[in-house]
């Protein structure tokens, strides 16, 4: 097989910006697959500006960076695109750079892949070219549906940049699509070829192994494995390591960490039928740690134990759960990696699948590919070379990427695969933190604050092998059923304070402040205020209201506020109407002007209610609010992007073309105005 040899290898500049690891580990293996290609990836975080490269001596550079927060760059890419967005530089600074940009996002936000673009153009301005078009991952979709084939026509794009000439006469890189297109034509794929997409998007794990019987799967083209990079050993002579988080991997951090404790669990919702809520209080356990309205915290949780004690036994090694685990990089690896900052040494094997590794996370198609070859079984094999193939991509999407489909579910449908431990660890990320809005005011009680949320269920079936709450919102659930089961006890005050002195390691979790630059109270109480959240959206604006109240009892006298506006929707009145009698009250005593709020599923409507959902009641105030916006007001937006941000950001359009007579294109300029001078802000997850 023809290869290129080390010394015709051609270099280039491969920078990435990434906030979670997902920019990080595509970079990585576009430089480990580079060789292949007859190129060499000189591979850096933008973070490492002027300190191991600069950009504007460079003349090919690859660019894959992410978005975070409200459309802002990566903390890793602050400084890089603050350096190349100076003023003082000429407008030829990167004239010898020609470059490409692969941008990451999430279109279920609203400035999808903002920092990719802004960073695209700002290259451009410094006369930087293009060398190929560039590309969008998105991750309400499965990023490999955009990422995948733009890193199939990048290198060939290198190559013509660099002056590679492609091997294609051996057949060692592979026409892709070609050889797909042979495979579906040449072998027995009837059963496959067939279906439709509306059958393929109904498709699980489960079916796909016996549709696949007799095809040819060696005729299909699919990724090279990817050597080892680093291996473990059990180290029993040293001392079991407790676990502490790793704060260099926390993104987003605008403290350090610190300890709470749980001191209140309250459920919200009542009945059938509508999500369970609930509101936790947790307590500081140190001095020092502030916080305002509209801040965020990232809690550092736990994957379930009991899939963790799952998942080690069917790999045959639960016997080795409580063995402390050091890593090491083999003499032998050709690998510059280094070894995973958050896997700290002499962690329990259990700990670490436990505390560090998201287990939860969709499988990437470069682990399937790694794990078709520690699967014994024909059939299992086959499947999972299938589905890391680009002839699979839709196949990926319905049986893994929709279903959240994860490397348990995998392991427990194919018992013959049993890969090594080490593997697992180089391809699962790390388990990050969880990110909770405050539900309250640090003017009421600065040494404690709540959050609310919705436990989140994932029922059996659709490869799932079992029902699943969420990480967190699980580990939160099951705090709060063993806090609440304490307290309602008949026991005596003694025993029950026992219980939660004994437990209180159990009742105790880290956690930090986020980052948090525009979504907060103006302490100016004469400007509007309008404020949009369906659901658990409420929590930061219960907040607002508590601290509102509190201000203006500290400014007794003043005859004028601003008004406020809180639209908030729900299903039913009686059931999931989250702080129902606390906005009443806030608003008989003026922290609140005007609470708008829509049941979806309540027939008739209560008397007095016009709307069922957020976005038909902002139509129906749109005088109203258009006023409030003219008169200085801002938005503020809370809840699920998924489902509500578009909504809401096209009620606003439609608010402001029959308000203030604007075409529609105006009226999306407005907004879009209103969102780059702050004064219309998200908080709002996917």
């Amino acid at each position: 097989m023809t290869s290129y040899q080390p010394n015709e290898l051609k270099r280039f500049l491969l920078l990435y910006a990434s906030q979670t690891g997902q920019a990080k580990a595509i970079a990585e293996e576009i430089a480990e697959s580079a060789p292949l290609y007859g190129l060499k990836a000189d591979i850096f975080c933008l973070s490492l500006t002027d300190k191991r490269f600069c950009v504007e001596n460079e003349t090919c550079a690859v660019f894959i960076v992410s978005t975070t927060g409200d459309g802002e760059p990566p903390d890793t890419a602050v400084k890089f695109f603050r350096r190349i967005s100076r003023h003082t530089l000429k407008n030829n600074f990167l004239q010898k750079l020609n470059y490409t940009l692969l941008a990451l996002g999430d279109s279920n936000y609203i400035k999808f892949c903002r920092f990719g673009r802004l960073l695209d153009r700002g290259l451009k301005a410094l006369s930087a070219k293009p060398f190929y078009d560039i590309g969008f991952g998105d991750d309400a979709f499965g990023i490999e549906a955009g990422v995948d084939p733009w890193l199939e026509k990048l290198w060939p794009a290198l190559q013509k940049q660099l002056g590679v000439k492609p091997i294609t006469e051996t057949g060692f890189i592979p026409d892709l699509l070609k050889a797909d297109k042979e495979f579906f034509k040449n072998t027995n794929m009837a059963s496959i070829i067939s279906l439709s997409d509306e059958e393929i998007q109904t498709l699980t794990i489960e079916k796909l192994p016996s549709l696949l019987e007799d095809c040819q799967i060696e005729n299909l083209s699919f990724p090279k494995l990817p050597y080892p990079t680093f291996g473990i050993t059990f180290v029993e002579n040293e001392k079991k390591a407790c676990f502490v988080p790793n704060e260099s991997t926390l993104n987003s951090k605008a403290s350090e960490l610190f300890k709470v404790r749980l001191t209140e669990a309250k459920k919200l919702s009542v009945g059938e039928n509508v999500k369970n809520t609930l509101e936790l209080t947790f307590q500081f356990e140190e001095e020092g740690v502030t916080y305002e309205p509209g801040d965020s915290f990232g809690f550092i949780c736990s994957n379930p134990p009991d899939e963790v004690d799952t998942l080690l036994k069917q790999l045959k090694i639960f016997h080795r759960a409580e063995s402390p685990v050091a890593l090491c990089i083999p003499e032998s690896s050709a690998s510059k990696k280094k070894l995973p900052s958050h896997i700290q040494p002499y962690l329990s094997l259990k700990d670490i699948f436990l505390y560090c590794i998201e287990i939860r996370s969709v499988p990437k198609k470069i682990l399937l590919r790694v794990l078709a070859d520690y699967t014994s079984d024909v059939k299992e094999k086959n499947a999972l070379l299938f589905l890391s193939s680009p002839a699979g991509a839709k196949f990926y999407t319905s049986c893994i990427r929709n279903p959240s489909v994860c490397i348990l579910d995998i392991l427990m449908q194919f018992k013959s695969c049993i890969p090594p431990i080490e593997r697992l660890l180089e391809y699962l990320p790390f388990l990050k933190p969880r990110f909770y809005s405050v539900a309250s005011s640090p003017l009421e009680n600065s040494s404690s604050f709540k959050i609310v949320f919705n436990v989140l269920s994932f029922p059996k079936g659709n490869g799932r092998y079992q029902d699943r709450n969420g990480v967190c919102t699980g580990l939160f659930h099951m705090l709060s059923s063993e806090f609440q089961e304490i307290n309602q006890s008949n026991a005596s005050l003694e025993y029950k304070l026992a219980s939660l002195t004994l437990d209180c390691n159990k009742f105790s979790l880290h956690c930090y402040k986020r980052m948090n630059n525009y979504f907060r109270l103006a302490e100016d109480l004469n400007h509007p205020k309008i404020m949009v959240g369906p659901g658990t959206g409420v929590a930061p604006f219960i907040g607002f209201l508590h601290h509102r109240e509190k201000l203006m009892a500290m400014n007794d006298g003043v005859n004028h506020y601003g008004e406020t506006w809180l639209f908030y929707g729900c299903r039913y009145d009686d059931k999931d109407f989250l702080y129902k009698s606390e906005l009443q009250r806030l608003k008989s005593v003026g922290a609140l002007t005007h609470l708008m709020v829509s049941f979806s599923r309540e027939t008739p409507l209560p008397s007095g209610v016009t709307s069922r959902y957020v976005h038909e009641s902002m139509k129906q105030n749109c005088n109203a609010i258009a006023a409030a916006v003219n008169a200085g007001g801002k938005i503020y937006v809370c809840g699920d992007a998924k489902h509500m941000a578009h909504d809401v950001q096209q009620a606003f359009i439609d608010v402001f073309q029959e308000s203030s007579n604007m075409s529609a294109s105006e009226a999306k300029s407005f907004v879009q105005k209103l969102q780059t001078e702050h004064r219309y802000i998200n908080d709002v997850w996917a």
